[in-house]
């Protein structure tokens, strides 16, 4: 019977525990999102996506009924394409978030007074990674 092995929480206290916080951390993310983070790779982010809208098949369109077959059908596609890239773009949202939960809840009093709400888990592993040589 295999058993599920759960890692113990990890708080990051300074450079003495920063590789094991580093495992900790990317172990409750997914792969890909975590090598993106880790090595600081913002072209990983995805862009929320445009919802098509009638107009951009139709300048009269109001409705989906004044769409021709050819314009109908191609609103149809863009929406199915819209709708998976909505998925994934929600998806690694929920990630990014999920991220910075697991940072902040596992970083130290001391060193937690470097990551500001406004930035992003880029910026935060950035300083981090300064902050800890510092410390």
């Amino acid at each position: 019977m295999t058993t599920l092995q759960v890692k113990k929480p990890i708080i990051l206290t300074g450079v003495v525990n920063w590789l094991e916080w580093l495992d900790y951390i990317g172990s409750k993310l997914e792969l890909a999102t975590w090598n993106a983070i880790r090595s600081g790779d913002q072209s990983f982010l995805l862009a929320e996506p445009r919802k098509p809208l009638l107009i951009d098949f139709n300048p009269a369109a109001t409705i989906e009924a004044n769409l021709n077959t050819t314009q109908a059908r191609a609103y149809k596609n863009a929406r199915s394409h819209y709708k998976e890239d909505l998925e994934a773009y929600d998806k690694q949202q929920k990630q990014l978030i999920k991220a910075r939960e697991a940072i902040y809840s596992s970083v130290d009093e001391r060193l937690c007074r470097y990551l500001e709400w406004n930035n992003d888990v880029y910026h935060w592993m950035k300083v981090l990674t300064g902050a800890i040589s510092v410390e």
